[in-house]
């Protein structure tokens, strides 16, 4: 009889531990899948960088983000409206960013159009460059 009972618990701890495995294998894999996936300041590519790149590849690496990260790496936008904000490059190109209703970006594209007027309505020589 102790010999069944030592077995039952053997086969019992295997179980534990086998599900025990299971659970932290699981546990890592999802944990690696969402740090892996999800949009990270960290990724996002400078400013001048993104300008650089292709319009695909550009709106690979930048769509998803939220209005806030492209803010904390980019710095402030030169003009913001509701859903669209503009970065002046140093070359005068725009680089706009298109949001969805929840901020995240859905867009991005580079303007060839240099940007004269930051500082004034248009027409107002007092805000051109």
């Amino acid at each position: 009889m102790r010999e069944r009972e030592t077995a039952v618990s053997g086969r019992r701890i295997a179980l534990i531990a086998g599900a025990s495995a299971a659970a932290v294998l699981i546990f890592a894999f999802l944990w690696l899948y969402g740090y892996c996936s999800r949009k990270s300041s960290d990724n996002l590519p400078g400013l001048s960088y993104a300008a650089e790149m292709e319009e695909g590849e550009r709106n690979a690496a930048v769509i998803g983000y939220r209005r806030a990260q492209l803010e904390d790496v980019w710095g402030k936008p030169d003009q913001s409206e509701e859903r669209e904000d503009r970065w002046k490059l140093e070359d005068g190109r725009l680089l706009c960013v298109w949001y969805d209703q929840e901020g995240k970006a859905v867009e991005c594209r580079l303007d060839q159009q240099i940007m004269k007027n930051l500082s004034g309505p248009p027409g107002d020589p007092a805000g051109t460059e």
